[in-house]
C-alpha cells in the first residue's frame, strides 16, 4: 500500500513538474513570438490570367490593386494607401516585422464584375461573402462604389483590417468592436489637403 502511494504521488509530481516546465517554455517563447507577425503568404498572381479576364494591376509600396474598373478609378488608390500607412503606424503603433522578412504590402481586388475575378482565380474558395468589402490575411476584396470618396474610404478600411490583423498567429488582436470603429475613424478622410482620422463638420462630400 505504502509503495503504491509513493508511486501515486511520484506520478503526480512528475505530471506537476512537466506542468511547470511546459509554463516556463511558454513564458520564454512568448515574447519572441510577439516580435514577429505573419508571413507574406498571398499567392502569386498569374499576369496572363488577370489580363485574359479584363483585370488590371496598379502598384507601390504598400498595395497591390488588382481590378476591372475605369483606370481613372484606380489609378491613384495605391499611392494613397502609401501616403496613408504613416497615419496607420503613427495611431496603432509600428507592425513587427514579418517572419519570412517581408515588408508589410496587401493585395486589393477592386471589383465590378466579380464573375471576371472568378474566371481569373483570385476569388477565395467555397461560402466567402463579400458584401461590402472582405480581407483575409494581407488581401482584402471590395465592391466598386458608385462615389469616389466613399470608394476611397472603403479601401482604406480595409487596408487597416489587414494592418491589424496581422500578428504572428492571430496574438493580441483586438476585439471586433475596436478594429471596425478604428478602421472607420482611419479611413475617414479628405483629399485636400489630405487628411485621414478627420471628424467631418458637414455630410456633404463624405457619403458612402
Amino acid at each position: 500500500m505504502e509503495c503504491a502511494a509513493r508511486e501515486i504521488t511520484g506520478g503526480r509530481y512528475v505530471r506537476l513538474l512537466s506542468f511547470v516546465v511546459q509554463a516556463i517554455l511558454l513564458l520564454a517563447v512568448e515574447p519572441l513570438l510577439a516580435q514577429v507577425r505573419l508571413s507574406d503568404g498571398r499567392p502569386s498572381l498569374d499576369v496572363a490570367a488577370l489580363e485574359a479576364a479584363g483585370l488590371k494591376g496598379y502598384r507601390a509600396r504598400h498595395l497591390l490593386l488588382v481590378s476591372d474598373a475605369p483606370t481613372e478609378q484606380c489609378q491613384d488608390l495605391p499611392a494613397l494607401v502609401d501616403r496613408f500607412y504613416p497615419a496607420l503606424q503613427q495611431t496603432l503603433g509600428p507592425l513587427a516585422r514579418a517572419a519570412d522578412g517581408a515588408e508589410f504590402q496587401v493585395t486589393g481586388y477592386l471589383m465590378e464584375a466579380r464573375e471576371r475575378f472568378r474566371q481569373a482565380g483570385v476569388l477565395p474558395e467555397g461560402d466567402f461573402v463579400i458584401r461590402h468589402g472582405r480581407h483575409l490575411g494581407y488581401q482584402f476584396w471590395m465592391n466598386n462604389q458608385p462615389s469616389d470618396y466613399y470608394r476611397r474610404h472603403l479601401l482604406l478600411h480595409e487596408v487597416v483590417h489587414c494592418y491589424l490583423m496581422c500578428e504572428h498567429g492571430m496574438r493580441d488582436i483586438p476585439p471586433l468592436w475596436y478594429t471596425e470603429g478604428v478602421a472607420e475613424m482611419l479611413a475617414t478622410h479628405r483629399v485636400q489637403p489630405l487628411q485621414f482620422g478627420i471628424l467631418p463638420e458637414q455630410l456633404n462630400g463624405f457619403e458612402g
